[in-house]
């Protein structure tokens, strides 16, 4: 389980360094804010994917 999580981890922090790099927001994403403000964003995709994962499973009768 604690591989998976660092996986996930590096892979969020490359996603973000790409999109980063990509749009030159690097700046922004170096202050503080602007890290909480796309953890925040993340979170909230990955919340929104997960709810419709659950609500599927529940459809299908696993839930």
């Amino acid at each position: 389980m604690e591989n998976l999580i660092n996986v996930l981890t590096n892979l969020i922090n490359t996603f973000i360094s790409v999109i980063t790099g990509g749009l030159g927001l690097a700046n922004f994403y170096s202050s503080n804010w602007g890290k909480y403000l796309v953890y925040a964003l993340l979170i909230f995709v990955a919340a929104k994917i997960f709810k419709v994962n659950l609500k599927l499973d529940v459809k299908k009768g696993r839930g």
